[in-house]
């Protein structure tokens, strides 16, 4: 390790979603026109590595690299099918190589900000020390999961894991205007878990096998599963398979802001910045992202936390009654989704619903199959 010591503003670790999203945001604010950014993360970000998608009314300040977006969507159980109208809402795709490579251009249009291959091993007080040297920051945001959240046994903790493949077929079998929420046709009996469709065009789609699960499974038993919805459910045989995606996002009600200081907070995952009960991070990131500048410009700290908390507390509902009866997460979704608008639904997963509007989403799941389950859940606590 090199001694040297170099200050900077800000320094964000990791070059995620959620770090790019901050460093571009400090970029576009004058108030920071003359702050030196540090950004360091041990890959490359050269890779399609992962898709991020999310729903919004209005234009938001990715539009030009939205690669596919959908007004319309489908949801299907063993029992029912619904089709799901999302206006006033689109459903929008973002690959992460073209976020990788526009946050790229405009860090190195910028003389105040640097992109470093580094990894950090350690965060002492105002230090951060990579395998490189020692940079000392005013403000420091860490994207790195926590060991405290590793070691924690009271939280519930559950991994929206998955594989997904990009496939091309000859012939037009896809609706490109519209992709698949959740399908449980083909799934595995004992866990929540079902396939997720966006279709590019009507010859190409990307089709992931998804899981909120407590553990992972093997390797071979992900490719089970795609390969049978290929074949049972989009009776395919042959198919080329063009891109592969894999990942594991932790679904908790840990409380990742404990950590926080004036100075010091994490961000993404690390953050709490995913919604825990859905996996989805993307749009999240920019609302947290936005809080933390408004801060920086108003009070000169940073927030101990951006979450609303009762959005968090319905959030550890249901992820308690989904850790307690994992097999019947078919049952709550078919539910929510059989039961509520679309748009009511969009509006509360992205917590822009009113007290009323909440207790009305709460009351569509009071059955007493889930009373039971969320108290038998509550009392292991």
């Amino acid at each position: 390790m090199s001694d040297k010591e170099v200050i900077y503003d800000h320094i964000i670790i990791g070059a995620g979603a959620a770090g790019l999203q901050l460093a571009l945001a400090l970029i576009r604010n004058p108030h920071f026109a003359e702050d030196k950014i540090l950004i360091l993360d041990p890959e490359a970000k050269n890779t399609n590595d992962k898709t991020w998608s999310f729903w919004q009314q209005e234009p938001g300040p990715f539009e030009e690299l939205i690669f596919k977006r959908w007004d319309e969507g489908s949801f299907y159980s063993k029992k029912v099918f619904l089709e799901l109208d999302l206006g006033p809402y689109s459903y929008n795709m973002i690959r992460s190589i073209d976020f990788y490579n526009h946050a790229r251009r405009v860090i190195e249009s910028k003389d105040n900000v640097e992109w470093l291959k580094e990894s950090v091993s350690k965060v002492e007080n105002q230090e951060v020390i990579s395998d490189q040297a020692v940079y000392i920051g005013r403000y420091i945001y860490d994207s790195r999961i926590p060991e405290s959240f590793v070691q924690d046994r009271k939280s519930v903790k559950l991994l929206q894991h998955f594989l997904g493949w990009v496939i091309e077929v000859e012939k037009p079998i896809f609706n490109p205007h519209n992709f698949t929420m959740m399908d449980f046709r083909r799934n595995k009996v004992d866990a929540c878990s079902f396939t997720y469709i966006l279709p590019f065009s009507a010859t190409r789609a990307l089709v992931e096998f998804t899981l909120f699960s407590p553990s992972l499974l093997k390797e071979e038993e992900y490719v089970h599963f795609l390969k049978d919805y290929i074949s049972d459910i989009l009776k395919l045989d042959d198919y080329e398979i063009d891109e592969r995606e894999q990942g594991i996002i932790p679904m908790s009600d840990y409380d990742f802001t404990r950590e926080n200081t004036a100075t010091y907070t994490r961000i993404g995952t690390a953050g709490g910045w995913v919604k825990p009960s859905t996996g989805y991070s993307f749009k999240a990131s920019g609302d947290y992202v936005n809080i933390l500048l408004d801060s920086l410009v108003k009070k000169n700290q940073l927030p101990k936390t951006v979450h609303r908390p009762r959005s968090r507390l319905f959030d550890s509902l249901f992820l308690s009654v989904l850790e307690e009866d994992n097999a019947g997460g078919e049952q709550l979704f078919e539910r929510m989704y059989r039961k509520l608008p679309t748009q009511t639904i969009l509006k509360f997963l992205e917590e822009k619903t009113t007290f009323t509007e909440d207790l009305t989403v709460l009351s569509k799941f009071a059955t007493k199959s889930f009373a039971k389950t969320l108290a038998k859940a509550q009392t292991k606590r």
